[in-house]
């Protein structure tokens, strides 16, 4: 495989399908509305609850963004910070119980060398 992967990768479709699921699901609670409202939690609970929520996951995005972009730029596959837990065919899953606990072995290897 010489050719460089796409900077976008599977991204589209991803968020084609999302996008669709979305459309669907928002469709499906209008027309059954109000049978999927969540009725056993106060309103101002639930909002909390998700502002708390998003805001703990924009940053998350925000790294993860910066260093796909900055990885994808060296041409390496990301395989610590915010990565160090996701599973890649080419990197052997954790063996820890509880989290992540992978050894701190140096994985920046480029794609070239994977295949």
């Amino acid at each position: 495989m010489n050719e460089k992967m796409s900077r976008w990768g599977v991204g589209p479709v991803f968020a084609s399908l999302s996008i669709g699921y979305g459309i669907t699901m928002l469709a499906i609670s209008r027309y059954y509305f109000p049978a999927f409202l969540i009725i056993y939690m106060p309103y101002g609970v639930l909002l909390t609850l998700g502002i708390i929520l998003l805001l703990i996951g924009i940053p998350f995005f925000i790294a993860s963004v910066v260093a796909v972009t900055k990885a994808y730029n060296a041409d390496r596959l990301v395989t610590n910070g915010i990565f160090r837990c996701c599973r890649h065919p080419s990197v052997r899953p954790c063996e820890s119980e509880g989290p992540c606990l992978q050894d701190q072995e140096d994985h920046s290897h480029t794609y070239a060398q994977e295949y």
